[in-house]
């Protein structure tokens, strides 16, 4: 809807469908209030991204944002198989909107991210929600390179080589500073490229 809303039993519904598709990767992006799901739901929604990724698929969620009443921080931060991605500037600072808890994995760029609309046109989009959508857009390159040649990479591995490719947050909080990384498309590949060797 206009809030960017989703019914949790559409969503469920997606995710088996993107099982049937035999997806490589899926971007889980709506915002989802923690109130928005019943218990039921909940379990089984965790139950399906538990099971999927241990059959390969990778799960990237935007860790979501903290100064309006619509977005707040992810559901999705409190599953460990999903690939929490933060916003960061064009000077590497971590965007003073985003959630950037100890489950954030890495941060990307979410600043005026040049992307497609509606009926063809183009446009800017800044926050969370852009991030994981470029790191989305980076992995798939990956594990399609990775497929091409012949380099099979759990779930899991994919989520430990995202967290080790990131270079350190120019930030004034020495708490981010000390534990929060950068994405870097080219360290990632670098990574990769190593477990061809």
């Amino acid at each position: 809807n206009f809030d960017h809303q989703i019914d949790p039993d559409s969503l469920i519904s997606a995710l088996k469908w993107s099982y049937q598709l035999k997806a490589d990767i899926v971007l889980i992006g709506p915002n989802l209030h923690k109130d928005a799901f019943t218990s039921a739901q909940l379990d089984e929604m965790k139950q399906l991204v538990s099971t999927f990724s241990s059959l390969g698929t990778v799960f990237v969620s935007p860790s979501g944002n903290i100064l309006t009443e619509v977005d707040e921080p992810s559901i999705f931060k409190t599953f460990k198989d999903v690939i929490i991605v933060g916003s960061h500037t064009f000077e590497n600072t971590i965007q003073s909107f985003t959630y950037y808890g100890k489950e954030v994995d890495t941060f990307a760029p979410g600043e005026r991210l040049l992307c497609a609309k509606q009926n063809g046109e183009t446009g800017f989009l800044s926050g969370t929600k852009a991030s994981a959508a470029f790191i989305t857009g980076v992995l798939a390159l990956m594990i399609q390179f990775a497929k091409e040649s012949d380099l099979k990479l759990e779930t899991i591995e994919w989520k430990k080589l995202v967290k080790e490719c990131g270079i350190a947050v120019k930030e004034s909080n020495s708490e981010i500073s000390s534990t929060k990384r950068i994405f870097s498309s080219e360290k990632l590949l670098q990574l990769v490229e190593r477990k061809l060797k």
